[in-house]
């Protein structure tokens, strides 16, 4: 009968490696990726912010923009009422010289000028404040309607969608929180290789390769220890998704609103573009009149005043328009 004899080997290297595989907690990773999915969330959420931050300050230059060109036309509007006004007063005061009209002429349209001058420093004073520069004369054109048209896609609206990714987030995270509470069951592969020698120097080596598989399975105390958590998930989940049925009817709101009154707004502008040609043939009128000794001199001031104040009504308007218009663009950002 052969016997086993005892290894005589004195040295021995052994290199071993062990993969496991999750197989029910953290299967594919889902628990030691958290952090970096959620990192991945944030970041998209981040750069929609950072959009909309930079968009709301274009918007507001923009309105400041409009804003300024209404007191330019302001300023243009004050500018040739007083140099009208200066002309008359210097044509009423040659009348007067002649006999042709009375005192009172010359007071009444000295005070129109007056007050055409107060209207000119009040609107170059608003335009400076506005600027912080000196304004210089200029001749301005009225400006272009642009017609607008519903363009709300409510799921293309970076508010929208950052509410999106919020759910997303919570979603996430309510996953490895389940996860966790599910039992640890991981398959082990295993793989060992023994290298042994008499000699430290000896070139005669054996080699042993070793290959193991295993199951492991641990069950958690608990039936759920992340049940608070994940209720707390859930109550998070709830207010976002009324928050988003609130901002859509918000937004559907305002949509409609802005639609309404840039409708509205281009409507009123037809007719003070109609108002402006009557007022000025009206004044054209009243200045031929008073010119033949026909009417009172106050009426034709009055007359001159009309028009002025329906061209601010016309400018105060169409900034209005441009403002709200860039709102709504703004809104469908």
């Amino acid at each position: 009968m052969s016997e086993n004899k005892p290894s005589t080997d004195k040295y021995k290297n052994i290199l071993s490696a062990t993969y496991i595989i999750p197989l029910v907690k953290n299967k594919a990773g889902i628990n030691t990726t958290l952090d970096t999915d959620l990192a991945l969330i944030n970041q998209k959420i981040g750069n929609l912010q950072v959009k909309i931050n930079p968009n709301n300050f274009i918007n507001n230059s923009l309105k400041k923009f409009w804003k300024m060109k209404f007191l330019e036309h302001k300023v243009n509007i004050a500018n040739k009422s007083l140099a009208n006004g200066k002309r008359q007063l210097n044509l009423i005061n040659q009348r007067f010289k002649s006999n042709l009209v009375d005192k009172s002429d010359v007071l009444l349209q000295t005070n129109n000028y007056q007050n055409q001058n107060i209207s000119l420093m009040e609107a170059q004073r608003e335009l400076q404040n506005l600027t912080g520069i000196k304004i210089k004369n200029n001749d301005l054109k009225l400006e272009k309607i642009i017609d607008v048209v519903d363009g709300l896609e409510i799921n293309n609206l970076n508010t929208i969608k950052i509410l999106e990714f919020k759910k997303t987030k919570i979603h996430r995270e309510m996953r490895s929180l389940s996860n966790q509470s599910k039992p640890k069951v991981d398959l082990s592969l295993g793989m060992q290789t023994v290298r042994s020698s008499k000699s430290i120097f000896s070139s005669s080596t054996k080699n042993d390769n070793i290959l193991s598989v295993g199951f492991s399975i641990a069950f958690p105390l608990k039936k759920s220890l992340n049940s608070g958590l994940i209720s707390k998930k859930q109550n998070e989940l709830r207010i976002l998704n009324l928050s988003k049925k609130d901002k859509i009817l918000e937004l559907q709101d305002s949509n409609d609103s802005s639609l309404m009154q840039l409708s509205a707004l281009k409507k009123i502008l037809d007719i003070n573009k109609e108002q402006l040609i009557i007022n000025t043939t009206k004044t054209q009128e009243f200045e031929k009149k008073y010119a033949n000794g026909n009417t009172e001199l106050r009426y034709m001031i009055e007359s001159q005043i009309n028009e002025q104040n329906v061209k601010l009504s016309y400018f105060s308007n169409l900034f209005k328009y441009h403002s709200l218009q860039l709102d709504y663009k703004n809104l469908l950002f």
